[in-house]
């Protein structure tokens, strides 16, 4: 899974970076300019509670969680729309966006603190991206066309559907397209369509505010966290964290939240495999079958697939390990049409 952030100019979208990857990243007041700049990767583990346990039952030599691909770039500048364009470029390919918006007070930040007012200030700029895109990809098909070429129906179609809700200052997330105009533009790659979360930036002491409330109430799918406390929470070690969060009243850092929403979101699911002495999770579409699953352990897998053994990671922590779950017949032999549940542990069978 591959999140992009993406923000105004000084929103904390670097800081909250660093505290989700554990980098340390430079952070400045000042916005960096385009040229130059580098695109950033990291990566997050995905908390599960599940996992502890099947490792403690299991004994493996080695544990690896799912993992959330983070992609990060320079913040966005009002005004600067050409700019504004070449930044958003990184945004493509990816599966989910958190936008990063600025609700915190900072003497060293310049500027009012509106949040609602950047927020849409942040969804005008994704949306010209797109309308821009579209215009150009219309004016092309019409050069085709008067050179006597006919082009796709289905497309100009999409386009000028698209065009029309853009204008209205819409995401394309919110407008329903056929299984056929969603084909003719997934080469654009355009970027209001790709499922958002909003994430409102706060201090520390404005965390439990009403004020805080208010903005993620107003806003649909969005949440609220301190960057700053994110971040000085990622330097401890696990000992320190835990007593930190004890004193502040949390249970878990706010970023695990929003991994977590991100998620749901996305509609996604963990499934487990336990072979070669290792244990890992795997991230995968709910719904997806259990061919699909062996695909994204190995190709391999899924070119060969046989069968699956299947037992939920519930059910094996309380028969106490593979072998009494065996002899117990809570293993189940699935096909490769098997839904595949959260929380499975899939043991693939298959010959290439």
């Amino acid at each position: 899974m591959k999140i992009a952030l993406v923000g105004m100019a000084n929103s904390g979208k670097t800081t909250l970076f660093n505290a989700l990857t554990g980098q340390h990243l430079p952070t400045s007041t000042y916005p960096t300019p385009l040229q130059g700049a580098r695109l950033q990767h990291g990566q997050a583990s995905v908390p599960d509670e599940r996992l502890p346990g099947l490792a403690q039952l299991l004994r493996p030599k080695k544990t690896t969680p799912a993992k959330v691909h983070f992609v990060d770039f320079i913040g966005l500048r009002p005004g600067q729309a050409q700019e504004n364009l070449q930044v958003l470029q990184f945004i493509k390919g990816a599966d989910a966006l958190v936008q990063v918006v600025r609700a915190f007070r900072e003497p060293s930040v310049p500027g009012a603190v509106e949040p609602l007012q950047e927020l849409q200030s942040l969804q005008l700029e994704l949306i010209l991206t797109d309308l821009e895109l579209l215009e150009k990809r219309l004016e092309r098909l019409q050069e085709a066309r008067k050179k006597g070429k006919r082009p796709s129906e289905a497309e100009l179609q999409a386009l000028l559907k698209c065009k029309g809700h853009l204008e209205e200052g819409r995401p394309l997330r919110e407008l329903r397209l056929s299984p056929e105009e969603e084909q003719a533009l997934r080469h654009l790659e355009l970027i209001t369509f790709i499922p958002a979360l909003v994430l409102f930036n706060v201090s520390e002491e404005a965390l439990s505010s009403k004020e805080t409330e208010a903005f993620v109430q107003a806003v649909p799918h969005s949440l609220a966290l301190s960057a700053k406390l994110e971040a000085e929470l990622s330097e401890l070690e696990p000992p320190e964290q835990e007593a930190f969060l004890r004193e502040l009243g949390l249970k878990e850092p706010a970023s695990q939240r929003l991994i977590r929403a991100a998620y749901g979101l996305l509609g996604l699911i963990t499934f487990f495999t336990y072979a070669s002495q290792e244990l890992r999770a795997w991230s995968i579409r709910a719904g997806a079958t259990a061919l699909q699953a062996a695909g994204k352990i190995h190709t391999d897998m899924a070119r060969g697939f046989i069968r699956a053994e299947v037992i939920n990671a519930e059910e094996l922590l309380r028969a106490g390990g593979l072998k009494e779950a065996r002899s117990q017949g809570l293993l189940r032999l699935e096909g490769k049409d098997y839904v595949v549940q959260d929380g499975d542990v899939l043991t693939i069978r298959f010959k290439v």
